[in-house]
């Protein structure tokens, strides 16, 4: 898994930057599909900042973003699955059309069968 220290200001994950705000907050730049290995590598750096804080907030710029496919959707389930006790939030702008509709889908799902973590994930339609 890829890590992302404190010191760091952006780093890339595929055609994506993630951003470290401090100690407890990640920006994610999404640019393009995000693909399944993609998928994996970002929901590690959510995680291992939960590990190290007792908690993550994630803020997601999704004015760019491609598609979030299966197999993508499948490697985001499987590796959630990998960090029972998570407790953080998430917060989405700018997704259009059926990407945005997919992540609806994905955060509802999350809410309906994420028994071992708690993750508040908001969407709005533009920036905050």
């Amino acid at each position: 898994m890829t890590s992302l220290a404190r010191s760091e200001k952006a780093q890339p994950v595929g055609s994506h930057l993630v951003e470290s705000e401090g100690d407890d907050l990640l920006v994610l730049r999404a640019r393009g599909d995000i693909s399944a290995p993609e998928a994996r590598t970002l929901i590690g750096l959510d995680r291992e900042l939960a590990r190290r804080n007792g908690y993550a907030l994630i803020l997601i710029d999704g004015s760019r973003c491609g598609k979030f496919g299966p197999g993508a959707r499948q490697a985001f389930f499987a590796e959630m699955k990998l960090h029972p006790g998570y407790m953080g939030s998430t917060a989405m702008f700018g997704l259009t059309g059926p990407t945005a509709m997919v992540m609806r889908l994905v955060l509802r799902a999350v809410a309906l069968l994420g028994k071992s973590f708690d993750d508040e994930m908001q969407m709005f339609a533009s920036e905050p």
